[in-house]
């Protein structure tokens, strides 16, 4: 059987819905309002103009701060001539409502309204070509070469997914009070094989091309701890 277009539970839902409803516009109009005992949220001046009546209006100057005031009565606004600096700009020059907000939406940078200070709306702003989430950065791990399956070489590197590419690793040696930049056969450390790497630009010459430092145990030993007081390579 089809029920009627105006169920009982379809009656339920109705009044579940707009019973949620009030509660929300109503704990939303409580929180706008203020009282001697209930401050501003946004630590405004508390403004009562008539002393019959509890609840008051949030706002800045001598209109809401002066008489009839009953709570952060010495409040500044954000910007503008109620701020602390009559006349201050918001930060990242935004626009200043009348009411020493700061904002960017036509409430607070229409002249119109009563905007006080930068009042154009901003643009929003806009990535250049040097859009960081445009950059392909590459991990090349040498030791994969010694691989008995699936080794890779330098040259079989997808260069041209890549902006950036990273040799791992290298480490450095002391010798004579000086610093000198090692490649550990150990882990595929080969200088011809770095020499292969770098070879890609010949290809990409957009290719960035980078040597990593470190590894390993490299970066836990105590001489890493002097090394990185005071380098010169050579």
């Amino acid at each position: 059987m089809v029920s009627p277009p105006w169920s009982s539970s379809r009656r339920i839902c109705l009044f579940v819905f707009l019973t949620i409803s009030y509660f929300i516009t109503f704990t939303f109009a409580q929180d706008v309002l203020c009282s001697k005992d209930k401050k501003c949220p946004n630590k405004a001046c508390c403004y009562i103009a008539d002393k019959e009546v509890d609840d008051g209006i949030c706002g800045y100057g001598a209109e809401f701060c002066s008489e009839g005031c009953v709570s952060n009565c010495d409040a500044h606004a954000e910007c503008g001539k109620d701020a602390e600096d009559p006349g201050k700009k918001c930060p990242l020059n935004v626009c200043c409502s009348k009411w020493g907000f700061c904002g960017t939406s036509e409430d607070f940078c229409d002249t119109g309204k009563g905007c006080q200070n930068n009042c154009f709306t901003p643009s929003k702003p806009s990535c250049g070509d040097r859009n960081v989430f445009g950059l392909k950065i590459g991990y090349y791990e040498s030791w994969s070469t010694l691989r008995n399956c699936g080794g890779m070489p330098p040259e079989s590197l997808p260069a041209e997914q890549f902006t950036h590419l990273y040799y791992s690793f290298a480490t450095f040696r002391e010798q004579g009070g000086k610093y000198y930049i090692v490649l550990d056969p150990k882990i595929g450390g080969d200088y011809d094989l770095l020499i292969r790497f770098t070879n890609l630009k010949r290809d990409y010459p957009g290719l960035k091309c980078y040597i990593a430092i470190g590894g390993w145990t490299f970066n836990v030993c105590q001489s890493f701890y002097r090394i990185c007081g005071f380098i010169t390579l050579f």
